[in-house]
């Protein structure tokens, strides 16, 4: 079987940290200033932190013999898979929902919402 671990990564929004907050999700954002906003755009465009669950997921699915791959915002690459895992946040959910609705509408014939 062919998983998916589908990291809905911002697409130029502050960075969202899915592993803080008790997974709930944290954006980065340091205040007004110039050098402060220089950081958070640094920080948006230049890091990107997979979430630490889907190397887990990752090794429990390959033990159990299954073909695995990570994906960064690709609907249509996901939707080719068997079974596709999202990990969520509270601060991006309306983005993430949409992007769970596109890929089954795309052919995504499971989609776990983690």
């Amino acid at each position: 079987m062919k998983v998916a671990l589908l990291d809905l990564a911002g697409d130029g929004r502050p960075y969202v940290c899915k592993d803080l907050a008790g997974g709930f999700g944290t954006k980065l954002v340091i205040g007004p200033s110039l050098r402060a906003k220089w950081l958070e755009w640094v920080k948006t465009r230049c890091v990107r932190l997979p979430v630490m669950a889907y190397g887990y997921l990752a090794a429990i699915f390959r033990l159990a013999k299954h073909n695995v791959e990570y994906i960064q915002n690709d609907l249509e690459r996901a939707a080719k898979a068997d079974m596709v895992f999202t990990w969520t946040s509270l601060v991006e959910y309306e983005r993430e929902r949409e992007a769970v609705r596109e890929s089954q509408k795309r052919g995504a014939p499971s989609v776990g919402v983690i």
